[in-house]
């Protein structure tokens, strides 16, 4: 797990990261994440599938 949406920087167990986060590791995680924001009224989802280093 990391890249753009990943923002914590946290070691684990300190702020553990879930779909509600945005970060989202596998197909069923990110099916789950995007239920999750729709159902909470986004209008748009965004997908960031590299560390986007370069981008």
């Amino acid at each position: 797990i990391g890249g753009h949406g990943d923002i914590t920087g946290f070691a684990p167990g300190i702020a553990e990261l879930d779909y509600r986060s945005g970060v989202a590791d596998g197909v069923d995680e990110v099916v789950k994440a995007i239920r999750y924001q729709i159902k909470h009224g986004a209008r748009s989802i965004k997908i960031c599938a590299t560390a986007g280093v370069l981008s």
